[in-house]
């Protein structure tokens, strides 16, 4: 999923920034949802973060900065054992 935003909010970062430096500001949720169904309950997070990089982005203008808003998701069940990466 972060792989197909990834462009997409570059592109519109870069375009944002690219504008005659006019000031702007933007938010994004960040939510949490505990629920209980059953005799299972799950805790699902979705989290933004903002970040920007230095000057100096390879295929870019020197002095350009890109703006970068990620997200992350995770649905837990809690109890579950977690399975580790390989």
């Amino acid at each position: 999923m972060l792989k197909k935003l990834l462009p997409a909010t570059a592109v519109c970062a870069t375009l944002l920034l690219a504008l005659a430096k006019i000031p702007f500001q933007a938010q994004s949720a960040s939510t949490v949802s505990y629920t209980v169904a059953g005799d299972g309950e799950t805790v699902e997070i979705h989290n933004v973060a903002w970040q920007y990089t230095g000057t100096q982005v390879p295929g870019r203008p020197a002095e350009e900065r890109l703006l970068l808003r990620t997200t992350t998701h995770a649905k837990d069940f809690v109890g579950d054992i977690p399975s580790q990466a390989p």
